[in-house]
């Protein structure tokens, strides 16, 4: 090999040195965001386990199809149930604090004081030194709301409560819904992207197995070899991106659809 061929075989260990960093780098973040999951694992050291790749390969499929056979947002699979109880007894709480401030209103009120009557500031001060009276008074205030003013008053913030929680029970029915399909849809076109470069990895994988015959039989340079060899392992290193981001949207659809009824939703520690 001529220096030209050595500067590109020292260039590319330098580019897959870089990208074992990244995914090292990767790694890392990814403990960073279990151990906030799970805060029990923090400082713990990690390790992947047995598993079967057929097998899970499988369960991913399942999962894809459980989520995707449902047309509408299974909210059966989600807490919200628990938040609408939890809406209602707002709403109860605001009715019956509407309904306290609306009836009559009794207070006591008292006054004390002290006084004194003098020609001027000056004889005034000196008279309530000398010579004070005290006074004061005790009664109570009775405040109702004028007949008919009650009612409508009343009514109007009972009904701006009602007409809240409806507003927030809807609002909650539609971040369903769109959730739901928004991530149905990426995981449609995503699992497309995935086979399409599944599909391409087993070309790509039979041109590098041909590409190296030729150059062992001097029919190809080894530029030629290193090309095929980076096209394989870039297409590769994108399947594994891609699944990771089609894993990064099924845990998200966990985090709001929560019981869903899917084996990767399981967690077992």
């Amino acid at each position: 090999a001529d220096s030209g061929d050595l500067a590109r075989f020292s260039s590319q260990v330098n580019a897959r040195h870089s990208q074992v960093l990244q995914f090292d780098g990767n790694l890392k973040q990814l403990d960073a965001r279990i151990g906030q999951l799970f805060p029990s694992l923090v400082g713990r050291k990690l390790s992947l386990g047995s598993y079967d790749k057929s097998e899970d390969f499988l369960s991913f499929n399942a999962c894809l199809a459980k989520i995707s056979q449902h047309q509408q947002a299974p909210s059966q699979y989600s807490l919200y149930d628990e938040v609408i109880q939890l809406k209602k007894n707002q709403l109860n709480y605001s009715q019956k604090a509407i309904a306290a401030i609306s009836d009559i209103d009794i207070k006591l009120d008292g006054e004390f004081g002290i006084g004194a009557v003098g020609f001027g500031s000056t004889q005034a001060a000196r008279n309530l030194r000398e010579e004070n009276s005290n006074f004061s008074s005790l009664g109570i205030r009775l405040t109702m709301p004028i007949d008919g003013k009650r009612g409508a008053n009343e009514s109007t913030q009972l009904a701006l409560a009602k007409a809240s929680f409806n507003s927030d029970v809807k609002a909650l029915n539609s971040r369903l819904t769109s959730y739901h399909n928004i991530i149905v849809d990426n995981i449609k076109l995503i699992n497309k992207v995935i086979e399409n470069r599944t599909e391409n990895s087993v070309f790509l994988e039979k041109a590098v197995n041909d590409s190296r015959q030729k150059y062992r039989q001097a029919r190809i340079t080894s530029q030629q070899l290193l090309q095929e060899e980076d096209r394989y392992i870039s297409n590769e290193l994108e399947l594994i991106k891609t699944q990771r981001n089609i894993l990064q949207l099924l845990f998200d659809y966990f985090a709001l659809f929560t019981d869903t009824p899917c084996k990767l939703n399981e967690v077992k520690i």
